[in-house]
């Protein structure tokens, strides 16, 4: 299991076991507790980001963007209809 830490001493460093370099103090990091390994908070959030973008569901964003183009073109639609119609209503007080 992975155990978040610090490096609370000034002289003492952990190395990233993913990227070889050096968590200074101040930094923080994970740390497994079965076999020592030790990975920096920064790479963790990158890999966990770069997970998130692959597993992410595009095609709910392609039907939203296909959807607003729907809406867009029946708004337009609409729009023109009632430009096309506008002279025919009848005005108050107009003869």
């Amino acid at each position: 299991m992975l155990h978040l830490k610090q490096v609370t001493q000034p002289f003492t460093w952990e190395r990233d076991h993913i990227t070889g370099d050096y968590i200074k103090y101040g930094d923080f990091y994970y740390w497994d507790d079965e076999d020592n390994f030790v990975v920096s908070l920064k790479t963790y959030r990158k890999f966990k980001e770069i997970k998130k973008r692959e597993d992410w569901d595009y095609s709910r964003l392609q039907n939203a963007a296909t959807q607003y183009e729907y809406e867009q073109a029946i708004k337009e639609q609409t729009r023109e209809f009632q430009m096309e119609t506008l002279l025919d209503r009848k005005v108050e007080g107009e003869d």
